[in-house]
């Protein structure tokens, strides 16, 4: 599931210019698909919390209890 959004009047820098300029953006992201990398870090990891992007987004286990399924990964 992708969210969508638009965000206006984003400030943005050109390096190039050295201006300051106003943007629109249309902005799509799959917070499905990033939970799920990020919930695969953060059950690996003792803290069960993981960070991506500096810190803006933050994934953190809930609880303790994590319940197997029936499929056998081994073999």
């Amino acid at each position: 599931m992708k969210e969508s959004r638009i965000l206006r009047n984003v400030l943005v820098w050109d390096a190039k210019t050295r201006q300051r300029f106003e943007i629109d953006l249309d902005v799509q992201i799959a917070v499905d698909l990033i939970a799920q990398q990020l919930a695969l870090k953060a059950y690996n990891n003792k803290s069960r919390r993981t960070r991506a992007l500096g810190g803006l987004v933050e994934v953190r286990m809930r609880g303790t209890k994590a319940t197997p399924l029936a499929e056998n990964v081994n073999g």
